[in-house]
Order: C-alpha cells, then structure tokens, then sequence
C-alpha cells in the first residue's frame, strides 16, 4: 500500500494516534536535511511511545561541513527522542573492503522487536549500500513475529544530484543482495540470457563501464528518470552515455522511464519484464541483474522487484560524497509504503495490491 504527499500526513496522525501503537523508528543522523523529515512527524505524534535509532554512517576523509552537518542533525535526532541510540559504523575496513551494511545488520539484529507493533524504515537519507540489507533483514524478521514493516522516503531528485558521490572501483553486492553469487565472473550457466538494468545517473560512465565489464550482460535495458522534475535529465543522461550506449548495444525501444517520485513505478516495469522474460526464455536460465544509482525513489522500487523476485543486486560503494550548490529547488516529496502486516482500516486511503509470495504490499 502506498500513500503519497498530502495522504502521508493524514495517514500518520489517523494511524499513530492509537495510544496502543508502539512504533520503531529507523532512520539516519547524516549530511542530508532530509533525514530529520520523518523523525520529526513520528516524535510529534507518538514520541514518548516510540524506540529511535540513527544509523551514522562513517566514511574516511569525508567533507568538514557535511560531517558538521551530520552531527547537527545527530544531536537534533537525540533531541527529539530522549532515549534515541546511535549505531555508527565504517563503511569500509582498511583494505577498502565493503563491511558498513554487514555491520548495520549484525547490530540491527541484537534489537529486540518484540512489543513493538510497528517498524518505520526511513530511508530518506540512507545509502543504497546500507538500507538494502536492512530492509532485507527487518522484512523477515517482522514477518516472523507478524510486526507491521512501513517504508518511509522523503525524495527529491534535486537534492540526490545534489549529493555527488564518487564510487570506489570495487564491484560488488550489498550484503545479502547477490541472490546468485555467480553474477560476477567467467564462470556462467549454458544458453543464459543475462540481462542487465542500470539506473543511470549524470557523469557515472566510468563505473558503469566498469559494472558492465564485470557483470557482462547479454542485453542492457538503462533506466532513465521520467517524468521528473527537471524533464531535461532523462535526455541530458542519454546524451552522455551515447558512447556507452553503442558499446552496450542498447536499442532505444529498451530504455526503461522511471518516475523520480513514485518508486512503484519502476517496480512494476521490472516485474511485468521479468514476467515477459519468463515466457520467452521459457525454463532456459534467465537472469535479470539490477545496478541503482540514481534518484532514491527509483532505487527503493528496484529493491522491492530485486527482493520479491530474488534479483541480484551489482554497483559500487560510495568512497565519500561533496554537496553540490542547489541549482533547481524542488519540493520534498513524501512516500509511505506499507510492506509487510494486516492492512488496519486507517490506513485504506488508497487501492493497495498484495503480493502472497513475498508478503509485501504495493499500490
């Protein structure tokens, strides 16, 4: 079930204004003033009933003003819950190996959710690197214990092309994402038809080449953003990988277009192509490989299509980010998605359809 915009609001002061509800809050205490959004809702309407944790992601050499920025809104977070924990972590070990989503689960998986009737996950301003295993593990843990999962995403294309990331050069899957741990490598079963599905993004050339090479896909079908606020990007993004285009042979009919706000929409592409797949190639081995790199609502669709269908997850960690000047404003969007639990009575605002394989909830 998703709500959008203005059915945000209503839905958490109908839903959070049951004294019995008894949430978990989930979010992050880092650079991007969007983390503080959905904090600020939930402590307003059920703080004194609510259990907080910020993760802090830690990277080597990162930026004085968005580490300054960082603790601003970590001491902001532990304002406005007063028994809010911290889980800090390194992304990377010394070797530069990727450790910080395995260190946030193992963490995040010492908490007891027993008595907690719901989970919100705000992955507003959390890696792609970290919130894909922990929304793995906190799915299946609150589905055992029939606890309610909520996604919570405050998105703006603006602000995610603010946040300019530079990539390590490893490739690799977060943690618990390979799904088949085979993606990566000579090694590939007879007659297999690999396709590859990149969320691309403004001067990532380099490591999308470099994914390419190492995935080595049959077909390549790029996502692009649109509609979207700016409805240049999409075109501005094919323009610049024109290159990369002719190298991968991509044929322009198989660009898929995502919204840059409603993560559904990509989901529901890469569920129908993987339907279509299916009946193609038949019991032929057929693998779809998903790589996110650009605005947050495309990415948060590409993981719940990469969890229910079990497709592995290739990209690159973020070595550290610089934060670009504003160039266009744009308007946080707000998005609820209900994952995971018996759908109450409030929360019925808009259509919503029920996956019985993966438990999840999407409309």
């Amino acid at each position: 079930m998703r709500h959008d915009e203005g059915s945000v609001d209503n839905f958490l002061n109908e839903y959070l204004a049951d004294p019995k509800r008894r949430p978990l809050l989930i979010g992050a205490a880092g650079f991007d003033p969007r983390s503080l959004i959905f904090p600020r809702k939930i402590a307003d309407l059920a703080g004194d009933r609510t259990k907080a944790i910020a993760l802090r992601e830690e990277r080597d050499d990162a930026p004085e003003e968005l580490v300054a920025s960082g603790n601003k809104h970590e001491q902001a977070f532990r304002d406005m819950f007063g028994s809010a924990e911290m889980i800090q972590a390194a992304i990377f070990a010394d070797d530069l190996a990727v450790v910080g989503g395995r260190k946030f689960v193992a963490e995040l998986n010492k908490v007891d959710l027993t008595g907690f009737s719901d989970i919100f996950l705000d992955v507003s301003s959390i890696s792609v690197g970290v919130y894909y295993p922990v929304f793995s593990l906190l799915l299946e843990k609150s589905a055992h214990l029939g606890v309610n999962l909520h996604l919570l995403l405050a998105s703006n294309p603006n602000s995610d092309r603010r946040a300019v990331p530079t990539y390590s050069d490893r490739i690799d899957s977060p943690h618990g994402m390979a799904f088949e741990s085979d993606m990566i490598g000579d090694a590939r079963p007879p007659n297999e038809g690999r396709l590859w599905l990149p969320q691309l993004r403004l001067n990532t050339n380099a490591e999308c080449a470099r994914i390419f090479d190492a995935v080595n896909p049959d077909d390549v079908c790029p996502i692009l953003p649109f509609p979207s606020r700016d409805p240049r990007t999409a075109d501005q993004i094919a323009t610049g990988f024109a290159a990369e285009f002719d190298v991968w042979g991509v044929d322009p009919r198989s660009v898929l277009l995502a919204s840059d706000y409603n993560p559904l929409d990509i989901y529901r592409s890469i569920i129908r192509l993987s339907q279509a797949r299916r009946h193609v190639f038949g019991e032929t081995q057929s693998s779809i490989v998903l790589t996110p790199m650009g605005s947050r609502a495309t990415a948060v669709g590409m993981l719940l299509a990469a969890y229910e269908l079990r497709l592995p997850v290739i990209s690159s960690e973020v070595l550290g980010y610089r934060w670009e000047p504003e160039v266009l404003p744009a308007e946080d969007r707000l998005t609820h998605l209900w994952i995971n639990g018996p759908i109450d009575t409030v929360a019925v605002v808009d259509t919503s359809e029920v996956n019985p394989q993966s438990g999840t909830q999407t409309g």
